[in-house]
């Protein structure tokens, strides 16, 4: 009986200790697998604030864009009303020299 005893507590110990092992080797990988999370978080936060970077330029180079609109818009409306009034005098110098070779 003692044999039997002994070997059993043998084989105990020695599922034990490769139990430990498992356990060890796990432990490992999870280090291994929460270091891998914290790399890709970290890149993730990067990118993320580097998109909300990129987010605040557009909106930015749009406010410029339609700043320039805006004025290119004003410029437009002026040559109109240059041309207008280059227009309108143009026809009050032929009505005038139409009134001086009448006269």
């Amino acid at each position: 009986i003692g044999g039997r005893f002994s070997d059993t507590l043998q084989d105990d110990r020695r599922e034990a200790a490769s139990l430990h092992d498992k356990i060890d080797l796990l432990e490992e990988e999870k280090e291994d697998l929460l270091e891998q999370l914290r790399s890709v978080e970290e890149k993730w936060k990067e990118t993320e604030a580097r998109a909300k970077e990129l987010e605040k330029q557009v909106s930015s180079l749009g406010e410029g864009i339609s700043l320039e609109a805006r004025f290119i818009s004003r410029k437009e409306a002026a040559l109109r009303q240059r041309e207008a009034a280059l227009k309108a005098a143009e026809q009050s110098k032929d009505a005038k020299d139409d009134e001086i070779a009448a006269l």
